[in-house]
């Protein structure tokens, strides 16, 4: 499992969704963005980024960026 979906797969656990959930949730279309970060495609992008952290103010942005420092 690479790292970027770790930390997304973290927050999902977090947030109790499904990865489809979730992606809906923060206002993507589908989850095919959130799948082609889960096969290594794509990295976190600074939208996908700014859409969690406005769903979850708690979340760290740079940490979901970088993977530095805590999830909260």
């Amino acid at each position: 499992m690479n790292e970027n979906w770790k930390r997304i797969s973290a927050v999902i656990e977090m947030a109790g969704m499904t990865a489809n959930f979730f992606a809906h949730h923060i206002g993507l279309s589908c989850g095919e963005n959130l799948y082609q970060i889960k096969r290594g495609n794509n990295g976190i992008s600074r939208d996908v980024a700014e859409r969690i952290v406005a769903k979850f103010p708690e979340i760290n942005k740079a940490w979901l960026l970088t993977g530095e420092g805590s999830m909260f």
